[in-house]
């Protein structure tokens, strides 16, 4: 397995265990909220996605990076 896998499954099986923890903490009403208040996701542009609440920005961002367009660019990019 390349190295890069290795760190990504193992940054996966560690944020497993922490919210298995948070939510076992929840269950015995540790913690006021009852979800995590932070949406998992698998990159950037679902991140901002998650953000914002705007579907299929996800998709025209990981698009524009295909393109070759840097963070920066993609930024001041009109997405929409």
């Amino acid at each position: 397995m390349a190295t890069t896998s290795i760190y990504h499954s193992t940054l996966k099986e560690k944020l497993d265990t922490e919210l298995n923890i948070a939510l076992a903490a929840r269950k015995k009403g540790l913690d006021p909220a009852p979800t995590s208040e932070i949406n998992i996701t698998k990159d950037l542009a679902e991140r901002v996605e998650a953000l914002i609440w705007v579907n299929g920005l996800g998709a025209r961002i990981r698009e524009l990076e295909q393109a070759g367009n840097s963070r920066e660019e993609v930024g001041t990019e009109n997405l929409l």
